[in-house]
């Protein structure tokens, strides 16, 4: 009989270190609410034809953002009757600028600008709507404001 002996002994390879592909990334961030909605604009055209206005300054704005050079802008879900305005005024936080009172159509229209990675909680909105007398009669309408963050 003959007995033959093998010794095995795995072969490993001399290599004491791993590596792994790790990606990462920063994803900007940038956030808007507002708080609450406006009451009933109505605006009553005096009879010597000037313009009467209406306002409410009860709702605000929060937002925060980690992004560089960005402004908030605002658009109607569609324009006002004829002879009529809607116009907005952002309070801006510190260090950007509020463009004051805008009037605002179904285009974006610059609100606040120069807005540096910051953020703002219960800035105040103040809304005026405005009628001339040849607007005639115009009823209740609603319409969507849309606010934005975005690059300057």
């Amino acid at each position: 009989m003959i007995l033959i002996l093998l010794s095995f002994q795995p072969s490993w390879s001399a290599d004491n270190t791993a590596t792994q592909l790790v990606s990462i990334r920063v994803t900007p961030v940038s956030t808007i609410r507002v708080h609450g909605n406006p009451g009933l604009l109505e605006a009553f055209p005096t009879s010597d034809g000037s313009v009467y206005e209406a306002k409410d300054s009860s709702t605000s704005y929060s937002f925060f953002t980690t992004e560089k050079d960005r402004k908030i802008t605002g658009a109607l879900s569609q324009n006002t009757p004829q002879h009529t305005v809607l116009k907005v005024k952002l309070q801006a936080p510190s260090g950007s600028s509020s463009a004051g009172s805008v009037q605002l159509s179904t285009s974006p229209r610059d609100l606040v600008t120069g807005i540096a990675v910051t953020q703002g909680k219960n800035l105040p909105i103040t809304y005026t709507f405005s009628a001339t007398k040849d607007a005639g009669t115009v009823p209740m309408k609603q319409f969507t404001v849309t606010y934005t963050i975005t690059g300057e």
